[in-house]
C-alpha cells in the first residue's frame, strides 16, 4: 500500500517552477556551481550547490579557455540538473558558456542579462545565427527590461510563461540571492576548517 503524499508535497509537485543555475568563482574557494528552484512568486523550493573545485596550475594550462565551460557544464551543471527533485519549466543561466546546458535540461534554457544601453537595438555579435535574442519587459513591477538568449525561436507559450514569472520575480536578483547563499556557505565551511586545525 503506497503512502498518500502530504498536502505540502502535493502543492510543491503541482507548482510551476523556474530554475536558476550559475557558476561562482572566488579566489579562496575556487569554483562552485549552484542551482535554485523557485515557484513563480520567487519562493525557494529547492537549492543545491557543488563542493568548491579549485583547479591547479597544470589543469588551468591544459584546459585553457575551455576550463570554465568544462567546470560549469560537465562538472557542476549536468550533475545539478540531474540531482534536483523538482524539474523547472524554465531554466535561466547568467553566463554564456552555461547555455550549453540546453542539451541536458528538461526545459527551455535562457541566458539572461541586463540590456546594455548603447546596444539595446542591435543583435549581439557574440552569438551565431542559431541563437535567438528576446527582450522581456517587466510590466507593472518596475524591473528593468532584460535580454534573453536561447537556441531557436521562443514559442508563444514559453514567452507567456517567462512574462508571467517576470511579473512577480526579478530574474536577475535570483542570481544575487544564490551568490549570497554560496558566500555564506563558504564562510561557514572555512570556519569549520580553521576550528579543525
Amino acid at each position: 500500500m503506497s503512502k498518500r503524499p502530504s498536502s505540502i508535497r502535493r502543492f510543491l509537485l503541482g507548482t510551476k517552477a523556474a530554475g536558476f543555475l550559475t557558476l561562482h568563482e572566488t579566489e579562496k574557494a575556487g569554483y562552485t556551481g549552484s542551482f535554485l528552484i523557485t515557484d513563480f512568486k520567487g519562493i525557494p523550493i529547492e537549492f543545491r550547490c557543488t563542493h568548491p573545485l579549485k583547479p591547479d596550475a597544470v589543469q588551468r594550462s591544459l584546459y585553457g579557455e575551455a576550463l570554465l565551460s568544462y567546470i560549469g557544464v560537465e562538472i557542476c551543471g549536468k550533475p545539478l540538473i540531474n540531482a534536483v527533485k523538482k524539474k523547472p519549466k524554465l531554466l535561466f543561466v547568467d553566463k554564456p558558456f552555461l547555455l550549453k546546458l540546453d542539451e541536458h535540461a528538461p526545459c527551455p534554457t535562457f541566458l539572461v542579462q541586463e540590456i546594455e544601453e548603447d546596444d539595446a537595438s542591435a543583435k549581439p555579435e557574440r552569438f551565431d545565427a542559431t541563437y535567438h535574442v528576446e527582450v522581456i519587459e517587466s510590466g507593472y513591477n518596475g524591473f528593468q527590461p532584460i535580454e534573453l538568449v536561447t537556441k531557436g525561436e521562443v514559442k508563444q507559450k514559453t514567452r507567456e510563461l517567462i512574462e508571467q514569472l517576470y511579473s512577480e520575480v526579478n530574474i536577475l536578483e535570483s542570481f544575487e540571492r544564490m551568490k549570497n547563499a554560496v558566500g555564506s556557505l563558504n564562510q561557514i565551511t572555512s570556519r569549520f576548517k580553521s576550528v579543525e586545525r
